[in-house]
């Protein structure tokens, strides 16, 4: 994962959907969006170190674990 860790482009300027790799740092994604006008609004204690995968898959499994 360590060497999956690019930015690669919004859709669009509008839209705030930012394609990346999954081993990007969450932190590193913050400084990207606000340097192009957006706000990313995932903020942990370990965003210097996290991977934005790991972030994703993480709310996944909640999110099934709580279903109905």
């Amino acid at each position: 994962m360590e060497r999956m860790n690019t930015m690669k482009r919004f859709t669009d300027e509008h839209s705030g959907i930012l394609i990346s790799d999954a081993g990007v740092i969450l932190e590193n994604l913050h400084v990207y969006a606000n340097e192009h006008g957006h706000l990313f609004p995932l903020d942990l204690g370990s965003k210097g170190s996290c991977q934005i995968g790991g972030n994703v898959v993480s709310l996944c499994v909640q999110y099934i674990i709580h279903l109905p």
